[in-house]
């Protein structure tokens, strides 16, 4: 794909995502987030979470999610760090990318260190 010749005009007040809440107290609602908005998380993410240029991370939480929109994917392109992604979790998967690509950090959730903990390659990481 061609890239585009002149820039589009855009304000940081246009509206460039709607992610859906969890619906946690009530129905699942659209939230309608700003280029500000996201610039601004940015910047607070990346202020107590700095990723390195050349860093690689490896993600499987969904990116329609905010938290890997924003923690997993765009922070980490932001500060040039590189991504890789998993379409699942799956512990064999993981500890084989977490290999092949040289995977410096990873955000995992409580369930996925017990797995990593128990299972017999978990421990040559």
């Amino acid at each position: 794909m061609k890239p585009l010749e002149d820039q589009v005009e855009v304000s940081p007040d246009d509206i460039v995502a709607l992610p859906y809440s969890s619906g946690t107290t009530g129905l699942s609602k659209g939230v309608m987030l700003s280029h500000r908005n996201l610039v601004a998380n940015l910047l607070q993410t990346s202020a107590m979470l700095p990723i390195a240029e050349g860093e690689t991370i490896l993600s499987f939480l969904p990116f329609f999610h905010i938290y890997g929109m924003q923690v997993l994917m765009n922070s980490a392109l932001a500060q040039g760090g590189k991504v890789v992604t998993m379409a699942r979790f799956d512990l064999e998967q993981f500890l084989q990318l977490s290999q092949d690509h040289k995977i410096t950090r990873a955000f995992v959730a409580p369930p996925i260190v017990l797995a990593l903990a128990k299972h017999p390659l978990g421990s040559e990481l």
